[in-house]
């Protein structure tokens, strides 16, 4: 496990679920008027953090996969001029 970094300022302000501009008619309350969604407002930004570190994650994953690759690629190239296959 890691930690990602999250800035949550506006968390509370959008619809984790379509991502529209909610309205908060009820303090506590969060109405998104797009999807028709209700939530508590706490729980609507906490879900909105946690699909922020997912989305930061799943990119942290795939940018060290492709430096990987790249590495494996280059490596083999290097073989490959060595035997003068290349």
């Amino acid at each position: 496990s890691r930690v990602v970094k999250v800035n949550c300022a506006g968390t509370s302000q959008r619809c984790h679920v379509c991502q529209e501009t909610v309205q908060h008619k009820v303090w506590s309350d969060s109405y998104c008027p797009q999807c028709d969604a209700v939530w508590d407002r706490d729980i609507n930004a906490s879900i909105n953090v946690a699909l922020v570190c997912v989305e930061k994650s799943t990119w942290a994953k795939m940018i060290k996969t492709r430096l990987k690759a790249k590495r494996v690629t280059s490596q083999v190239k290097g073989g490959l001029l060595s035997l003068g296959i290349l």
